[in-house]
This record gives C-alpha cells, structure tokens and sequence, in this order.
C-alpha cells in the first residue's frame, strides 16, 4: 500500500435533483448546498474541478424555456414513473402502485427564478468550501419517467416512438431523428414559435444555448441513449429485428444519426454536450443502430464517449457493463473518458448503495481497474467521475454514503492501472465501423463479437485492458520486454494481411493470443497456422467435443453468432510448430473444428475459438427487449472456454464449488457437491509493478482457484491453501486484493502478512510463510531495492529488477523494502 497514493482527477461531478433544495421549510438554497457539499466533500477534494449536474425535471425544463425567470418551473418532484395521465406506458410496464407521487407533503412551487438561485448557491459555497472551480451541467432525457412533460407527451407527441416497433412495446423516448410540428407557443430561442418541420434536434439545440446562457449553466448531459438510438434500450433496433440483419434500414438509420448530430451542433455550437449513450457495447449499437461512434469523436459534437451504463446493478449484468466500458472508450474525442457509479437514485424507491449493493463496492473497483491504451502506447484511466446521485428519492443527503462511497473510490483511484493488464482486448475500432456497413453479414460479425466478450468476462476472462490494433502495436513496441498479458481479438482484426502480420508479430514477441470469431474472417496466414480450412457450414444443435475432458451439447444460432461454423481441421501446416484441436462440433455425420491451439518454437501460443453466443435473439414480443433470453442450463456456454484457454496459456483462473481433498484424506472421499460452480468475473490489473484482483461474485459460494505461471498468487494480508500449485481463496462478493508474491510449491498453507518498517526499509515489510521447499518470486515496486530475509541470512536485490525470486525456501521468509 502507498503511502502517498494518488487518488486524483480532473473532474469529479455530482449529479442531484432538486430535492434537497424542494422543501417550503425556510432553509436557505445557500445552507442546502452546504450540507449536500460537506455530505460528498471527501471525494470532491480529489477534483481539480467538481461539478453539479442538476436534474432539475426530465429536460423539459429546456423544451419549455421562454425567458422569463417568473415562468413557473415544472420539476421532478415525484417518487414514481411519471406521465402515466398521457398513456404512454406499454400495457403491464409497471403496477399502479409504482406511479409517481409526491416525494413530500408539500414541495416547494418553483419557478426559473429559483433555479438560477439554486446554481449560484452551488457556485458559491462550492468555491468556498472546496477552493476548486466549479461548473454546472444541464441535463435532458428523452424518457417519461421523472417528471411530467406537457411538451413531449401531449403536445409534440410527433417526437416520441410508436409504442410498438416491428411488433414488440418500446420505451416512450424522443427521438433525436424526429421534427416538429408547428407550435404557435413563445420559446426562447423561437420567440414566434415552431414551424412545422423543425428538426427536434435543431430546436433542442437552440433551447440548449438560450437555456444555458440564461441560468449559467456550462455544459449539458444528454441521457438515456439521446443521440444514439430512438429505442436505446432495446438490444435491438432498426438494422436488426433479431430475426434478420437490415443492411438498407441500418443505412437510414445512419444517416438520421448524422443529421440529427449535425442539427443539434448547429444549435448550440458552443455549449458542451457530454453523453449517456445506451446499455450496450459500441459494437452492438454499431451493427443495430447504425451508430457511428468513430465519425461522433472526430467531429467533437461530444467532448467525452459515453461512460459505463448504470444498468449493471439492475440487471446483474457486469461483464456487459465493462464491454460497453471498454469498447467506447477504446478511442475518445481528447483521448480522456468517464467513469459513473450510482449509489443513489432521487426518482425511485432504490439507493443501489445502501440496498442493491449493501454497501458492497464492487462496481467500484472492477470498472475502475480497467485501462484504456492510448495511441503512444500510454495507459489511459477515467479522467472524470460522475455520481449518480449524490441525494435519495426523499432528497436526504447521507454524509456516512459520501464518507463510504468516496474512501472506496479514492482507494481505486490510487491503485489505478498503470500497464496493461493480463487480459488486453484488441478491439478493431475502426474496422467494426467498416464491417458493418459492408452488409448483413459484416453486421452479424460485429454484433456477435462484443456480446460474446460480454459473456466471456462475466464467466471469469479477467478483461481489464482494452486497446486498438495499432494502439497495442505502440505498447508492444515501448523499450523493454514485453508486457504480460494475452491479446483478446475478434477474427475480424485479423482479417487482412496488415492484421495478420500484427498478431505474428505480436506472437514472435512472445505475446500469447486468443482469437474469436468466425474462421471465415481469418487472414488465410493464419488459417494454415492453425491448420484450418473452409467447408460447408454447419449450424443448429450439435455435440460439442473435447480432446481431454467433457463435452457438451451446444446450440449454435447463426442469426446472434455469426454465421455458420465452416472451419475443418486438417492438421499442421506451420514447420516446426504444432496445432492441436482442442474441441470440435458434431451434427449427425458432419464435425467441423471450435477450437484450435497452435505453438510455435520461440513464439507466443495462439489460441482460435469459434464462439456461439449463449442467447436467442428472437424477441419475445410481449415484453421490452433488454436484453437477449439465455438459453437454459442445458446448452454450453462457449464463453467458458476463454477462460479455459487462459488456463493453457499458464493462467488459472476458474471457480471451484469446494477445495480439492486435502493430502491424505482417503481416496475414495470426494469434494462436496452442495453447490454447482459458479462464474465469478475476476479481472487483473496492474499498479506500481504490482497484480491488484478487483472482483465480483454474484453468488459466493465455493473458492476461486489462481495459478500463474511464477506460481501461486499470495495476495497481501491473506492466508490460502495451495494445491497441485494453485491458490485457493474463498470467493467474496467483493474481491479487491493486492499481489506482488507467488509461491511455486506443490501444496501447504501459505500466509502473506504486512509487518511494521524499519529504519532500514521505510516502506513495507511481507511475512511469508508456510513454505515448503518452495521457489518465491516478488515483484517490487519501481526502483526499490528489496531485501530478502531467511532462516538468518539477507539477500540484496537490485533497484533495477522487476521481478526477483529465490529457491529452495522453507518455513518463513521477510521481504523488505
């Protein structure tokens, strides 16, 4: 542990509603905003900058400013699903009961007068308290929920989807492709009214800058999938119905996409716009939507890419919240990105932080141990954080919720990655764009890869890295060795002859790899190398087969997983290399290859799977399509098999429902089977030279096993049993430990405690013991000279080594530095 860590960033924003400031009680807005700052003040103090994002109503507060600061202020002031009076809510959405109410006795009637106090409140006594600058967001959502919009939902109802799209209910949001129609009424920046055909978001765009001119507001969040889709939170949307993939309707969608960016820019040209962005991946929002995520960044419509989705602890869905973490920040409008977490919500009866989570700050630490690498090579982490929300539903602020909440973030922040981790996602930013526009099936690729990544990390692959091609290239390529990590990519990287030649290369520096993805966008290179050829395809239910271990049945869906499978294995094509077929698919008579392992003297193993995503895509048309419906226990899930790869690449990592027997136990007896396995999503980071765990266990029962190739990952202030050379710990549901010890040795129980410095070494001092004959290795940080302590004798370590290790260790060993 640092002593002097670093726990800063450039901005830190706290989002709130009104609530604090809502009730007729006589308490000043200035006395308000001081007892919502001293609430969150030990995290503010890490900003440079600190930031309030007022959710003020749904943004109708924007649509409906005429300029007059005695114009009455219609604010979110309820508990509860908004607009219900106007019918816009699917048939079965939500019970009565769940219908907005009034969030107090009797909340204060506002009007713009007030709001621009309440801003300058914020403004005042945030200088004072916190000597830092202080900014103020807007913000507009495109949804009913949180407050009542005559605007949206009654008299320019021409905005909002249809209630049903191709069938299925969706969500009422405005859509930013949508115009208006003629409205006689006085607005700010339309003092004559609208005129019919207005485009939505030329309007809003212009409401914006008045808007925020008027009331000092300096930038705007534009929520809920604005700008990115009219149905945001449908896995599906106009280029794909999940029963075929639309090449001409993804085109249109494009388009409106383009033009109603270049509308709202042309509004408000000057008034920053930062964004939510959807629920899913970049990927995915790439093949259904038509979303242009490379054309929105090099324009500089947005200054940030959309962060991670808050949708992760309503819908338990984490490896599909760092997938759509990861994917949108692999490239950024200035090469900075936001991390957001929810503790609190003021609209609903929940606060994640005291109920969902009970305190437990996972979603925490697992986004906040991913790293993005630059275009020099360089590891990029979130430069600002935004909390969602820093008041409840009632609009109590809990000083004990900042003090917890922002201890935990601030310790992430100081152990953030500074190197890539053990898993690097290679992620062909600019070749998915091109993918999917090329036509149906470049869509179907695109749409597979990242909800395949998706499952992989929620079954364990510790992705905790994500770069472009040629960003890896620019890190491989830093003076020194190479970095410990294993390259992820979809086939679909690797696809040209420039592709092919980076992964060799990437190989010949000893860098492992593991391929996913449809063999047919593989570079014919690496079809031989992996001793792989084109047959007809095969698709359906089959068997799926292992070399060395069980099997499964498996159901491969061409819609969700691109395509067919059509690799043969046909045996070693590479000289002095050796391919193995690791599993394979059999339908009736036909087999086809899933998975190949492929080894090269003197370079990094290459790993091909195939993948099938383990959902059906076909919507369920009586109900919101949020996401795909999982196959059930039946089927394998072929994401399991990244993590497996892992494993054969030197790195365990896997989830056992009990510990192997100990040594001696009678043969005959067997673990319990009480409980099945579990995944546990587990990523490796890497901070000061050293490995830091961050993660998370939905159900924590059983041990989470690690082996790697220096041995047995002992992490600091823990105890764990090695067996046949792997680690065992009990899982948790929050896992966030700190490793720089492995341990070869056969078994024993093996402790690793902090002990008090010295005046010869001031920063820490390890008690290793258990030691059996074992070889030790350490990671130090950079330029500490350690100092190795056993059985009477010292050895002295250079400051220059990265790794240092010593053999043939028994009983108890002293690491000093």
């Amino acid at each position: 542990m640092n002593p002097t860590p670093n726990d800063s960033v450039q901005r830190i924003a706290l989002e709130l509603s009104l609530k604090p400031f809502g009730r007729d009680n006589g308490v000043s807005y200035a006395a308000r905003a001081r007892q919502v700052i001293m609430a969150w003040r030990p995290l503010l103090e890490a900003a440079s900058e600190v930031s309030f994002v007022l959710w003020v109503a749904d943004g109708s507060e924007i649509l409906e400013w005429r300029g007059d600061m005695a114009q009455s202020l219609e604010w979110a002031r309820y508990i509860g699903f908004c607009n219900r009076a106007y019918g816009v809510y699917a048939a079965g959405h939500h019970p009565p009961s769940r219908d907005a109410i009034p969030y107090a006795e009797s909340p204060r009637p506002m009007r713009y007068a007030d709001l621009q106090e309440i801003v300058a409140a914020l403004r005042a006594v945030g200088a004072e308290l916190l000597g830092r600058r202080i900014t103020i967001g807007a913000t507009f959502d495109p949804g009913p929920e949180f407050a009542e919009s005559p605007f949206k939902y009654e008299r320019h109802r021409e905005i909002i989807v249809p209630q049903r799209v191709s069938g299925r209910p969706t969500f009422p949001m405005a859509d930013a492709g949508a115009t208006l129609d003629a409205d006689p009424q006085s607005y700010a920046a339309y003092p004559k009214g609208i005129p019919q055909g207005e485009p939505f978001a030329l309007f809003l765009g212009r409401q914006i800058a008045a808007f925020c001119r008027d009331l000092d507001f300096d930038y705007v969040w534009l929520s809920n999938g604005f700008g990115f889709s009219a149905v945001a939170w449908d896995y599906l949307g106009p280029g794909f119905d999940g029963e075929r993939f639309l090449p001409e309707a993804r085109a249109e969608q494009l388009t409106r996409f383009k033009r109603a960016w270049e509308a709202l820019h042309s509004g408000n040209p000057d008034v920053p716009m930062e964004v939510r962005g959807s629920n899913f991946a970049a990927g995915m929002d790439i093949a259904k939507d038509g979303v242009d995520f490379a054309w929105l960044y090099e324009t500089g419509y947005i200054r940030l890419p959309p962060p991670n989705s808050p949708w992760g602890v309503l819908n338990f869905d984490y490896g599909l919240e760092i997938a759509g973490f990861l994917s949108r920040a692999v490239r950024s409008p200035r090469g900075q990105y936001l991390f957001r977490y929810y503790p609190n919500d003021p609209w609903f009866w929940q606060n994640p932080w005291t109920d969902i989570f009970y305190g437990e700050a996972y979603d925490i630490y697992v986004p906040l141990a991913t790293g993005v690498i630059g275009a020099a090579g360089e590891i990029t982490t979130p430069s600002a954080i935004n909390i969602l929300t820093g008041d409840t539903e009632f609009g109590e602020v809990d000083p004990l919720t900042g003090v917890q909440v922002g201890a935990h973030i601030r310790t992430a922040l100081s152990h953030r990655p500074d190197d890539v981790g053990l898993v690097t996602w290679i992620y062909p930013f600019e070749a998915y764009h091109q993918l999917a526009a090329r036509d149906a099936a470049g869509q179907a690729e695109v749409f597979f890869g990242d909800w395949f990544v998706r499952s992989a990390i929620n079954n364990g692959l510790p992705v905790a890295t994500v770069g472009t091609p040629a960003a890896f290239d620019a890190r491989v390529g830093k003076p020194g060795p190479p970095p410990e990590t294993v390259a992820f990519l979809p086939s679909a990287a690797v696809h040209t002859a420039e592709g092919a030649a980076r992964l060799l290369a990437w190989l010949a520096r000893g860098i492992p790899a593991i391929v996913y993805g449809p063999a047919s966008s593989l570079h014919p290179a690496l079809l031989r190398r992996l001793g792989l050829e084109l047959d007809d395809p095969l698709h359906g239910e089959m068997v799926l087969r292992c070399l060395d271990g069980p099997g499964g049945l498996l159901v491969h869906d061409p819609i969700g997983s691109a395509g067919p499978i059509r690799a043969k294995f046909v045996g070693d094509r590479q000289a002095g290399g050796k391919v193995t077929l690791r599993y394979s698919v059999a339908a009736g008579a036909a087999t086809r290859a899933y998975c190949v392992a492929s080894a090269a003297a003197g370079d990094g193993s290459l790993i091909w799977i195939r993948g099938t995503n383990p959902f059906e895509t076909r919507p369920d048309k009586t109900r919101l399509a949020l996401k795909p419906r999982p196959r059930d226990d039946r089927w394998f899930d072929a994401s399991r098999l990244c993590v497996e790869a892992l494993g054969r690449l030197g790195y365990t990592i896997d989830v056992l429902d009990d510990l192997p027997p100990r040594t001696g136990l009678s043969q005959t007896m067997e673990p319990s089977r009480t409980v099945e396995p579990s995944a546990a999503l587990m990523l490796f980071a890497r901070h000061d030279n050293a490995w830091f765990l961050s993660g998370y266990s939905a159900a924590p029962v059983g041990f989470a096993r690690f082996r790697f190739p220096a041995g047995a990952p002992i992490f600091h202030t823990t105890f764990t049993r090695i067996e046949d050379g792997a680690a065992h710990y009990p899982l948790a549901r929050t896992m966030h430990q700190e490793c720089r010890v492995f341990v070869r040795q056969r078994r024993g129980v093996v402790g690793c405690d902090p002990r008090a410095r010295n005046e010869h070494h001031r920063v820490l001092t390890l008690r290793i013991t258990g030691l059996v004959d074992a070889t030790v290795t350490f990671l130090p940080p950079p330029g500490m000279a350690v100092t190795f302590e056993h059985a009477g004798r010292q050895t002295r370590f250079s400051p220059s080594e990265t790794s240092v290790s010593q053999s043939g260790l028994s009983g108890e060993l002293l690491i000093h530095w």
